[in-house]
């Protein structure tokens, strides 16, 4: 973890990070990843893993985190370089698209065609769905979406909405694993 932070952070930052990543008892990560902030380290490191987070994305690195479904890397998804990193650590094969996560339904329309029955439907999704939709010409890029369209998700994680709202730009979220192995889903 320190060697992956350190690549986009600078030293300090990455070893506050590191131990953040490290240290925190399990049980406040977890009350943390359930969107639950009343736990004294959860609320005290949230800062921190706030702006770790939110720059690493924004340098054009690759973030390990919870999402609302499964750990994922995330990466900014209109960087291809970024993107390239991804497809580099899951050892993916290149042309498979990954779920692109937007912060609410606006920032979806930026991005994808919907209509209005469209838009009731991922309005009323109950649980985390990814939706394929037609990608608008020139706002992502072709190593992010295969044949024009994505597959977009509102995220609801506290920590990505926050990420996404800062960044103000979608994310790509994949499951953390390598190509074809079991998803990260326990941070033990």
């Amino acid at each position: 973890m320190y060697l992956f932070l350190q690549n986009f952070l600078g030293r300090w930052t990455a070893v506050a990070g590191a131990l953040l990543y490290t240290y925190i008892p399990y049980k406040a990560v977890n009350v943390y990843v359930r969107g639950v902030m009343n736990e004294f380290w959860a609320m005290a490191f949230y800062p921190l893993l706030f702006w770790s987070s939110y720059k690493i994305i924004k340098n054009g690195g690759v973030l390990i985190s919870p999402t609302e479904t499964l750990y994922g890397l995330c990466c900014d998804a209109t960087n291809e370089e970024a993107l390239r990193k991804i497809y580099k650590i899951k050892n993916r094969p290149q042309g498979k698209p990954f779920p692109i996560l937007v912060y609410d339904i606006k920032m979806l329309k930026r991005y994808a065609w919907i209509n209005k029955e469209q838009e009731k439907i991922i309005q009323s999704a109950k649980i985390p769905t990814n939706f394929v939709l037609k990608v608008k010409a020139f706002k992502l890029l072709k190593i992010a979406i295969k044949n024009n369209t994505g597959a977009f998700r509102i995220s609801t994680h506290p920590l990505i909405k926050n990420i996404l709202k800062s960044f103000k730009k979608p994310i790509v979220a994949t499951s953390a694993n390598i190509a074809g192995e079991k998803p990260l889903n326990d941070p033990r």
